[in-house]
């Protein structure tokens, strides 16, 4: 079974996709107004581990954050956002 991962951060934020085995991944992109000569758009993603408290004792999910952005600021923007990002499997 293909493992996946939410996205944190950049043009994925919010979506699951398959990861595979990779630590990092690495989106290609240009915006829509972009013109299609404007050199590419570069955002890495990288896999941590946050851990939030609930009532029941602490939960600790795998998400694919974009470099650059911190743990606790990572935690922060997925909290948000609980039924997205914490909703269970």
């Amino acid at each position: 079974m293909e493992r996946k991962r939410l996205f944190v951060g950049g043009q994925l934020h919010g979506t699951e996709l398959p990861v595979g085995h990779t630590r990092v991944t690495v989106l290609q992109h240009r915006l829509p107004e972009d013109f299609p000569t404007d050199p590419l758009r570069i955002e890495e993603y990288r896999t941590l581990r946050l851990t939030r408290d609930t009532p029941e004792g602490k939960e600790t999910k795998r998400f694919r954050v974009l470099r650059g952005i911190k743990r606790s600021k990572a935690l922060r923007m997925t909290l948000r956002e609980r039924d997205r990002f914490w909703a269970a499997a």
